[in-house]
């Protein structure tokens, strides 16, 4: 076994003679970290905290300044036409729509274009929901006595009836009144 060294001094450790010992007050530590931008590790944990983006779209964002700031630009665009930070992180990573589109409002109207469904309209979903819970009084009884399951198989007759092109909430919403 070599020797051992337990402490700093062990190490011969001196001050350098030509530097003088530095001191910072409090407000000029504030001012140097205010300075600092937000460094990719917690940049990496507030993505996956507030927009819910996995681990991977985290570090792909996070890792390029430029790219996190064109992500962030884009969700804020994107709440008006109700565009998810997920699909967003989604289209950026796979599909590079931000090398693509050099504004993210740009990008925003595309993948709203690209992600736009066509509902049916309210009237015809009514007509299909009153048609089917007269049609099923076995399943509309089961509902009223508890089974509140059961409104996933209506949604689904609904859903078939309308070749997938309902709006979920809004087929959940007629449900519950016409079954209630």
């Amino acid at each position: 076994m070599q020797r051992t060294k337990e402490e700093a001094k062990d190490y011969r450790y001196f001050p350098e003679p030509d530097i003088p010992p530095l001191t910072f007050t409090d407000e000029e530590i504030a001012n140097i970290k205010a300075d600092i931008p937000e460094l990719p590790l917690a940049k990496r944990n507030r993505f996956a905290k507030e927009y819910g983006l996995t681990k991977d779209y985290c570090r792909i964002l996070a890792g390029n300044p430029l790219r996190s700031e064109y992500f962030e630009k884009a969700v804020k665009v994107g709440k008006d036409g109700n565009v998810s930070p997920k699909t967003i992180a989604d289209l950026m990573i796979n599909k590079n729509y931000d090398q693509e589109f050099e504004e993210p409002a740009a990008m925003i109207k595309k993948i709203f274009e690209v992600t736009k469904v066509e509902y049916a309209s309210i009237d015809k979903t009514k007509e299909i929901v009153d048609r089917i819970v007269n049609e099923q009084k076995k399943a509309a009884s089961d509902y009223k006595n508890g089974k509140v399951n059961i409104l996933g198989f209506f949604i689904g007759l609904v859903q078939k009836e309308l070749k997938g092109t309902g709006d979920i909430n809004l087929i959940r919403k007629l449900l519950e009144e016409g079954l209630n």
